[in-house]
């Protein structure tokens, strides 16, 4: 596009970066989504989201660079932004149903699990841009999200009570 008919379609510079991101997000979203919808264990399904997001950030700079627009460059262009919590409300139930399925239930709430998730993968995202080198290698992503998953989903042990 030309400078003219950037300005012809957008107003500022904040409008256009709010368009961008909810551009790029329809796709990555759907595919990243795409892994809590399937027919597998709800463990599964939360493993290879999990699996899928790291691999992304590892190896797809475009999925990096939306990101890292999303957590560090949109709250402070844009404010707090109804879309955004949206869009993040929209993932958390979708792995909040997920983790409800899951048999035998979590050691935590559902709710309280998949609020842990997102964290993570906010923390995943800053991560990829400060430190990339902490960012697991997509060949240790399952891996990572199996510990992971398995923190919010299996029960833990009861406690060994002394005598």
């Amino acid at each position: 596009m030309t400078r003219g008919a950037v300005h012809h379609h957008f107003k500022s510079k904040t409008d256009l970066l709010q368009d961008a991101l909810v551009f790029g997000w329809l796709a990555y979203s759907e595919r990243l989504l795409a892994h809590l919808e399937r027919t597998s264990s709800a463990t599964q399904r939360l493993r290879d989201f999990i699996a899928e997001y790291i691999t992304l950030l590892d190896e797809d700079e475009r999925f990096k660079a939306l990101a890292a627009n999303t957590v560090l460059i949109a709250p402070a262009a844009l404010g707090p932004s109804a879309a955004q919590s949206h869009a993040i409300d929209h993932w958390r139930n979708a792995i909040t149903a997920a983790l409800a399925e899951a048999q035998p239930p979590g050691p935590i709430p559902a709710e309280l699990a998949s609020r842990l998730i997102i964290t993570l993968i906010l923390g995943l995202t800053a991560a990829a841009i400060w430190r990339p080198a902490d960012i697991p290698n997509p060949e240790h992503a399952p891996t990572m999200a199996a510990r992971l998953t398995s923190a919010v989903v299996t029960p833990s042990p009861e406690p060994r009570q002394n005598t």
